[in-house]
């Protein structure tokens, strides 16, 4: 199902949307081959940090980088995100401007998917609920 990106919804709202899923989908991206490598320095990824980038394209629509950056390039306070050497499909997501609300949606449910395998299922709180 693809959901039309509303034009109200910005770069910097995707980018927390999905950067809040992200670390709940990481495993199932990374048997896809995505999220595997340091976009700065190419080595495996181990799970650190991610870094956002945008820029607008020349047909106007607005692009978001999400990029995976091992702990220690996370730690260099002097990198520069035009100095990333090793960006390639491996190290991060390229989603265009009209892909956004699909890919958030599809975000949201494999989290659910991978919190329930984790906890197995949902557990449901209430205030009488030792």
């Amino acid at each position: 199902m693809k959901f039309k990106n509303r034009r109200q919804y910005t770069a910097e709202q995707f980018a927390q949307d999905i950067t809040a899923v992200l670390p709940f989908v990481l495993l199932d991206l990374q048997e896809l081959g995505v999220m595997t490598t340091c976009a700065n320095c190419g080595k495996p990824f181990d799970g650190a940090s991610f870094a956002v980038r945008g820029r607008k394209l020349a047909d106007g629509e607005t692009e978001v980088e999400i990029v995976a950056i091992c702990i220690i390039c996370g730690s260099q306070a002097a990198m520069h995100p035009n100095d990333w050497a090793h960006v390639s499909e491996s190290s991060g997501l390229y989603p265009g401007e009209h892909e956004w609300a699909t890919l958030v949606q599809a975000f949201r449910s494999l989290a659910v998917i991978a919190c329930m395998k984790a906890h197995g299922g949902l557990i449901y709180s209430t205030s009488d609920t030792p």
